[in-house]
């Protein structure tokens, strides 16, 4: 959560933050994220959080804006590099407006380090039913990025079943 402060330094101007709605009720932080136009999204109730990523769609192409998402949802406290699941409705929002989604690594262990993605993943053509792909195509492309700028001394991440059926 605190790290949107320091992001705020990188963020370009006229870029919004995606951000859950409980975070609008804490003080300071909350109104913070409304100064700077956050887009909140109930996740607790579909039908209200389907409405505000079509309205955060419309908003974008409108105003020839971005926004900024952290769809890790949760930090892990792994021991080695790694990152959750992404929720998937950023994703959503840029299939049904038809925008390519920029992935940026953003990490900050003690020093924030940014570096954009190789690339940028085109939704056009894509329905709803490739949002799921798509954010794990990102979440991939971000996680190489993450270990790539990343404490080198960390442990190593335990291998799968499938990455050993590789070897």
């Amino acid at each position: 959560m605190m790290d949107v402060f320091p992001l705020t330094a990188v963020i370009p101007k006229g870029t919004r933050v995606m951000s859950k709605m409980s975070l609008k009720y804490i003080p300071f932080f909350g109104q913070f994220l409304q100064a700077g136009g956050a887009v909140f999204v109930d996740r607790g109730n579909s039908a209200v959080a389907v409405q505000s990523l079509q309205a955060a769609g419309e908003e974008i192409k409108k105003h020839h804006t971005s926004i900024w998402v952290f769809p890790e949802g949760t930090c892990t406290s792994r021991p080695y590099h790694d990152m959750r699941p992404f929720k998937k409705g950023a994703f959503h929002v840029a299939v049904q407006a038809g925008l390519p989604v920029v992935p940026v690594g953003a990490f900050n262990a003690g020093t924030l380090k940014v570096r954009g993605v190789k690339g940028s993943s085109c939704v056009h053509g894509l329905t709803t039913a490739d949002v799921g792909e798509l954010s794990v195509c990102v979440r991939e492309q971000m996680l190489h990025v993450l270990r790539e700028i990343s404490d080198p001394s960390a442990p190593p991440p335990p291998h799968d079943e499938a990455d050993k059926a590789k070897r």
